[in-house]
Parts: structure tokens; sequence; C-alpha cells
């Protein structure tokens, strides 16, 4: 899982090595201080933290009065401890100052850039002092409680040893954990999509960080909306330029771009279009034939019924991460009696319906008809009959109505013996057994969009395809029209690709409450710290 498991530290050390050991942990950058009920801040940190916010306040006001540097290089300042590292930033400040003031016709750009830097690590620094709680009433010594990755335990260990009272690993499956942080790590591709889930907040440390399914269903639903090997290709040599640039945004940018380009261009090749032009070799694999085929009215109805077969799958998923999240928190009867029910009703309904409109949308003779049923036949060649289909998920559904009208009902009365919660989940269960199967239809025909924005693709593409039977005009015409089409296009799917994640599918299973693990830290955009550290 994306979510690192974590380790609850607990620190000691006497009150003349306290700064000794912050910097310790922050040449270590793997400690997150707990903010836990019952901890409280030391007079001994405050007024450290309050010097270097001194020291932030001094450069700040001096680089508003004389104007800050374009672009301000990484200072390296060496320091033992953070309290040292707090008189250098003091006394580099005060010459710094005097350096302008001697000088106030010829400013250099290098005093102003190491003032910045100068800024910068005396904010951090003053950041850090002011998140530490300690334990109250020890007098001599100082008691720290924070969190550590447990993967990197041990190199924590060999650093802080001395200070080292205990560690106890943090499990995930428990409830509560109101304070625990998250570490989010996720590899290369992965990460690029990271975006798409913080966008929501962090997830809990007993939740599942969905970024790596994002990572894969992102693209694939952004290839299929925009499926063409030429226009792929184009974004993708659009990626490799950005990817180059200075900016971290446009690099990013430019990543993102190379794995949707990517994307893109693979389904084009399974559907054999280049530009509009529909490519003259068979399907590589086994696909039906209208993946191949040009815009009509059967391939429409064919990629809506494809768009929602997708949305179905990935709606699934969302419902499954929600069983999960709730094993995980503990909410095991919620689990078992909400969720769960509401999985096989969505997996029975869908396919339900599919049988309906084989039966022509009648109810009656749903049960008893031959006529195949859609998403089998056309996609993957099964002639199974609607009333075959109809006969095994019904039930399913009633079951799944069932539990969700009395099954949390039951376990109050159950668990409480009074019947004013049962009737209150009562209530709630009816609520859901009437909304619960609207809703899973509507979020599911949203996924149509799919197939719409693959269909206006085809069309655009061969539109412009069209444009090279008017000769050298045409060409002229098409070169800039597949270039507006390509990046009008491309917003469009991405915003509804957007959608599709984050609204419909993270809704079902996300709360995003958690909070992003923050570890004390050394360096910054414009700072480095290179500790000193005389202590063993």
């Amino acid at each position: 899982m994306a979510v690192v498991p974590l380790t609850q530290v607990t620190l000691i050390c006497s009150r003349g090595e306290v700064d000794v050991m912050l910097a310790r942990l922050c040449e270590t950058g793997m400690f997150h201080p707990s903010d836990r009920q019952g901890l409280v801040q030391d007079t001994q940190l405050v007024i450290l933290s309050s010097k270097a916010h001194l020291v932030y306040s001094e450069a700040s006001n001096l680089i508003r009065r004389w104007g800050a540097a374009e672009a301000a290089p990484v200072r390296t300042f060496g320091a033992n401890s953070i309290s040292d590292l707090v008189r250098l930033l003091q006394r580099r400040t005060s010459e710094l100052a005097e350096q302008l003031e001697g000088a106030p016709g010829a400013v250099s750009p290098g005093v102003l850039s190491e003032l910045v830097s100068v800024r910068d690590a005396a904010l951090a620094v003053f950041r850090d002092l002011n998140r530490i709680r300690v334990r109250p009433g020890l007098r001599r010594h100082l008691v720290l409680e924070g969190y550590a990755p447990t993967p990197r335990l041990s190199e924590f260990t060999s650093a802080l040893g001395r200070y080292l009272l205990s560690a106890e690993p943090v499990p995930r499956n428990q409830p509560g954990v109101p304070y625990v942080p998250s570490l989010v790590v996720n590899p290369g591709v992965v990460r690029i999509f990271e975006g798409v889930t913080l966008s929501l907040g962090v997830p809990k440390y007993n939740e599942v960080d969905p970024t790596p399914i994002v990572a894969f269903v992102f693209p694939l639903f952004f290839g299929i909306m925009f499926s063409d090997i030429g226009r792929g290709l184009v974004l993708l040599l659009g990626g490799l330029y950005l990817r180059g640039a200075k900016k971290e945004s446009y690099r990013y940018l430019g990543r993102l771009l190379i794995v949707l380009g990517c994307a893109a261009a693979v389904v084009g090749a399974l559907r054999g279009t280049f530009f509009g032009f529909t490519l003259p070799y068979p399907a590589p694999l086994a696909f039906p034939s209208l993946i191949s085929q040009g815009p009509s009215l059967q391939t429409a109805t064919f990629w809506f019924e494809v768009g929602i077969v997708f949305g179905t799958l990935h709606l699934a998923t969302g419902y499954a991460l929600a069983i999960t999240n709730r094993l995980l928190s503990g909410d095991y009867a919620e689990a078992l009696l909400g969720y769960v029910p509401t999985f096989v009703l969505y997996a029975a309904t869908i396919p339900f319906v599919f049988a309906l409109v084989a039966a022509g949308v009648d109810l009656q003779n749903v049960f008893s008809s031959s006529q195949p049923t859609p998403f089998f036949s056309t996609l993957l060649g099964v002639r199974l009959p609607a009333s075959t289909v109809a006969d095994i998920t019904f039930p399913m559904m009633a079951a799944s109505l069932l539990v969700l009208v009395f099954g949390r009902a039951a376990y109050k009365l159950y668990s409480t013996r009074r019947s004013k919660p049962a009737l209150d989940s009562l209530w709630k269960g009816v609520v859901e057994a009437v909304v619960r199967p609207a809703e899973l239809l509507i979020h599911t025909v949203s996924y149509i969009r799919l197939g719409i924005l693959l269909v206006v693709g085809s069309v655009l593409g061969e539109l412009m395809a069209g444009l090279l039977s008017l000769g050298g005009f045409g060409v002229a015409l098409a070169i800039p029209g597949n270039l507006a089409v390509i990046a009008i296009e491309a917003f469009i799917v991405y915003v509804q690709d957007l959608r599709l994640n984050v609204y419909e599918w993270f809704s079902k299973f996300y709360s995003g409450l958690g909070k992003a693990f923050v570890p004390l830290v050394s360096s910054g955009a414009t700072f480095e710290v290179r500790w000193c550290f005389s202590l063993p």
C-alpha cells in the first residue's frame, strides 16, 4: 500500500542536549512530532523559536527594503545544534545588513540572495520548533513523542539510539487513530497522479491510498476518449519538450502529457486510427470488429455500452475500497451490513438492467426472454439469455435490499437493547433501499461520456482527414486544425476524466480527512544545513 506503516517513537534527553537531539532529528528527515492531547509546548523551545522568528522578521524587513534577488541559489550553513544554527543566522543577518547599509548605491545580488536563504532557514527553524510538543511535569529532561517510517526504523535508531526510549509500531487496522499522520509514498509514474488524490485531502492512516488505481484508470479513460495514434504522439512530443523546462510545474505537466499521450496512442493503435485515418491492418487482439470501425449509429451504441461496462467496473472497485476502509477502521458492522450489500446490489443491478434492455424494458417478460443480453453478447461473444441473467441477479438484488433495510436495525437492537436506535437505523435503511438503486444507475450512466467523447473525437478526426482531399490548401488547413482539435479535445477529455475519478469514484469511499506526514527538515528551496556533531 502507498500509505507507509509508521512507528511511534518516544525520545528523552537532558535539557542541555535538546538542541543537539533536535538537530539530529532534522538531519534524519524522518521524525514527525506528535500533537496528541496531553502534550504541551516547552518554554526553552518557545524562547529558541522566538529567536528564530526574530531573525526571520529582520531578514524579511531588509528584503522588503532593498528588494529580493530574482533567483536565490541554495546556500549551505554549517552548525552543530539548533541553537548554533540560530546564532549563525542572527550573525549573518547583522553582517548582511551592515553590507547593505555601507553600500546603498551598489547592492550586490549575492548579498540579497544570501539574505533570502537566511530568511527561509530561520522560518524553517521557527516552524519546526513550533511543532514540538513534550510531556509535561519534567524539569531536567524533555520527553518527545512522534512518528518515524517503519521501513527506515533501523536507520532512525542508529542516528537517535542514545535518545530512544521506546518504539511501538502503529497498526493500521484500528478505529480512531485521530492524530497519526499519513506518509504517502508512490513510485515513479504513480506519483504523477498523487495530485488527483491529494486534491480531495490526505488519506487517513487507516485508509487505503487510491493513487495506484488512479494511475492506471486515469490514463486508460483518457486513452479511450482521446484514442488516436497521431494525436497521442503529438501529446507525447509536447510532454518530452516540457519535461526539460526550468519550472517544476511545466516539468510536471510534461510528465503527465507523456503518460496520457502514450495511453492515447496505445488505444489508438488498438483501434487502428491515425489522425482520423483508419489504418489497413487487422486488430492486434480478438476485439469486436466495431472497435475499429468509423463513426456510425452502431459504433456509437457499442462505445456507449463499453463506457457503461468500464463505469461498472470502476465504481465496483470504489465500493470494494469502501469495504476495505471500514474494515481497517474497525467498523465491521457498517462494512458488512451497509457496504457489502451495496456492493452486491450494484454488482447485480447492472446486469439485470442489461437483461431488462434485452427484453424490451418489459419487466414481465425479462424472466422468460431468450434474447441475448448486451455486454455478454457484444463484448464477450457469449449468447446469454436475458432470462438466465435475471434469474441470477434478481435474488441477489432482493437479498441485498433486505439486508440494507433490516440489517443495521437488527444489529442496533441486539447490541443496545433499545428500540429508538433500531428504528433510526431502520428508517435509514428504508431510505437507502429506495435511493441507492437509482443513485447507482445514474452514476453508471455518467460513464457514457467515455463513448460520447470517443465518437466526437472520431468525427473531428475524419473531418480533419477529409481536408487533405483539397490538396495543398487542405494540408494548410489540416495542420492548424489538428493542433486546435488536439488542444481543445485534450482539455475537455482531461476535465471529464477528472470528473469521473474525483466526483463519481472518490465519493464512494474516500474521506481525505488525514494529515500529511511532515518531518523536521534541514533543507529547503534556498538553503541547506550541514550538521557537524561533536557528540558521538
